[in-house]
């Protein structure tokens, strides 16, 4: 069913005077300067470390330092085998082309 619109002028004046008792709503006591200090502390957290107050992101953070950690010893222990494969290699060539540095005149005769 529908609504009748009901455009009386008896209902607008009902309608009028429930507006009279209606009062300006009020808030609490110190209520603005509760909110301001709020904001107030809510714009310091902002600018801080908030991100890692987070559970998820400090976590995050943790893994990812780990993983890198483990990356750059990887990469270390690495070139250190390099290193010592280089100097093999060059052991190697010494020997194969007799550039060891001995020589039939550094000799020290056996008495």
């Amino acid at each position: 069913m529908m609504k009748k619109n009901n455009t009386s002028p008896q209902h607008i004046d009902e309608i009028l005077a429930s507006l009279d008792s209606i009062r300006r709503a009020e808030a609490p006591d110190f209520f603005l300067t509760r909110l301001e200090g709020r904001l107030a502390n809510r714009s310091a957290e902002l600018h801080g470390w908030v991100w890692f107050n987070r559970p998820v992101l400090s976590f995050a953070t943790l893994c990812l330092l780990l993983v890198l950690n483990v990356f750059v010893i990887s990469n270390f222990l690495q070139s250190d085998s390099r290193s010592t494969n280089n100097a093999t290699g060059i052991e190697v060539f010494a020997e194969e082309y007799d550039l060891n540095g001995t020589s039939v005149y550094n000799e020290k005769p056996t008495p």
